[in-house]
């Protein structure tokens, strides 16, 4: 099933050629030769949700990811997926740096729909403005320091910074630090979820709108054209700009993420956090372990 975002079909084409390895250039590369194995559209839902869908593999070969392994996992996704960048050849250390990205992105993403406020407290980060108080004593300006206006210097204002290599400017918000405390899970998912819409703002997604072939049957090739239904569809440009669009639907439809398996699912009921009872099982029968030999 093909997925819409603002009522449109959205569709990228992907290609997954025959690649050769080689090493050059104090880097490792995957480079297409002539022959496709397999294509597929990365927003049909089979594609990308549930079980090794493609933003699961992201999150998982970025947790798994090691000196010793990260090459021979650069050869499996590729080979799986295709190249994220739109280029004859696909530089492993590129590759990884855009896994970095994306899997950041979507772990947060995660902690904000699991309501996990401990991870949240690590990246976002809050400072109280503290208001200067002055006041005018024969014509001159006096910054009052005593403890009768100290609480009145507490301004209704904070500071929202976001930590991390990803860039997304400081937000000033009018709430103060006691009212955001007393939300502070609401508050911090809305912070959250500012940050990935302010990162997704600034890309530069190269998009094109297709209007939708029309297919003439022969045998009545007079239809009148009201009868035609022409579905026009946007078209994305190139893998990467994809998974980001991927990941502004998943925030559009404000789907979950498995906390066992990293899967996008759509929740029955707002409590859940795992995208099946075999997943909810896994995590208890972990957890037991966990406990008994501990």
């Amino acid at each position: 099933m093909e997925k819409r975002i603002l009522g449109l079909k959205v569709r990228y084409i992907q290609n997954v050629y025959n690649i050769t390895f080689i090493e050059e250039e104090n880097d490792f590369f995957a480079i297409k030769i002539k022959g496709i194995n397999r294509t597929y559209n990365i927003f049909y839902e089979e594609t990308w949700m549930g079980q090794r869908g493609l933003l699961q593999e992201i999150l998982s070969v970025h947790k798994m990811r090691t000196t010793s392994n990260e090459k021979s996992l650069f050869k499996k996704f590729v080979l799986k997926w295709g190249f994220i960048s739109n280029l004859e050849k696909q530089s492993m250390s590129e590759f990884w740096n855009e896994i970095n990205i994306l899997a950041l992105l979507l772990s947060r993403y995660s902690q904000i729909m699991n309501k996990d406020l401990h991870s949240l407290r690590k990246w976002i980060l809050i400072k109280e403005v503290r208001k200067e108080v002055y006041e005018e004593i024969n014509g001159v300006q006096y910054r009052i320091e005593n403890a009768e206006t100290l609480s009145a210097k507490r301004g209704a204002r904070t500071i929202v910074s976001f930590s991390g290599n990803i860039r997304c400017g400081v937000i000033e918000t009018k709430s103060s630090l006691n009212d955001i405390q007393q939300n502070e899970l609401a508050s911090y998912q809305l912070l959250g979820f500012t940050f990935l819409t302010e990162v997704l703002y600034d890309l530069n997604i190269p998009t094109l709108i297709r209007p939708g072939r029309i297919n003439i049957n022969q045998r009545n090739s007079y239809t009148p054209i009201q009868e035609i239904k022409v579905d026009p569809y946007l078209e994305i440009k190139d893998m990467c700009s994809s998974i980001y669009v991927l990941l502004l639907m998943l925030i559009t439809k404000k789907q979950s993420v498995c906390k066992s398996c990293d899967a996008p699912f759509t929740p029955k009921r707002a409590n859940n956090i795992y995208c099946s009872t075999t997943c909810s099982n896994y995590v208890k029968k972990r957890n037991y372990r966990e406990r008994k030999y501990r």
